[in-house]
């Protein structure tokens, strides 16, 4: 076997691999609000709730599972691009333009998903202790040190996908010369 084709079968293998996960993502978070009341309770105490799942009404379970969907979508839209990618790749063509704007989409989601979290996690504090009394509300805001690197693994992302798009362009125009 070639290095080529093995590695057209591992881009193959990541493009499957990457199908999977954009079915197995938003099945998991539609999971966690239908079977929410057999998560275990300290589930959520990360975000400073102690509460009680039969107390988290289906409304409020619909605007947890909507609140948690936006970074699932952001994932998504990444895990696409990032696909078109690998099926680049897997065709021969890893620095085609397809697969150059594939990766730099995957990298822009990857940072937005990243600042979403956060944002989403708060949301859900709220969204979980919207029925307990007022003055006993909860906002919990947090950020942490995995917060941190993976805001710098995303603009490492980002930049690598910026060179990928210059080294590109500098080979289509080597290429043009005679």
């Amino acid at each position: 076997m070639t290095n080529t084709a093995r590695k057209g079968g591992f881009a193959r293998f990541m493009a499957n691999a990457t199908l999977v996960m954009m079915v197995l993502a938003p099945t998991v978070t539609a999971s966690v609000w239908i079977f929410f009341d057999a998560l275990p309770p300290d589930t959520f105490v990360p975000l400073g709730l102690d509460y009680d799942p039969t107390q988290v009404g289906v409304g409020a379970r619909l605007v947890g599972f909507l609140v948690m969907m936006v970074p699932t979508a952001i994932g998504l839209y990444g895990l696409a691009h990032l696909r078109r990618t690998f099926l680049e790749s897997a065709a021969g063509v890893p620095f085609s333009q397809p697969s150059v704007d594939g990766f730099r989409h995957f990298a822009w989601a990857v940072l937005f998903y990243v600042i979403s979290v956060p944002i989403m996690k708060a949301a859900l504090s709220v969204v979980l202790s919207f029925h307990f009394p007022p003055g006993q509300r909860v906002l919990a805001i947090q950020l942490s040190s995995h917060d941190v690197v993976g805001l710098f693994l995303a603009g490492l992302l980002v930049a690598v996908g910026h060179l990928f798009a210059q080294a590109r362009a500098i080979a289509e125009e080597n290429a043009s010369f005679v």
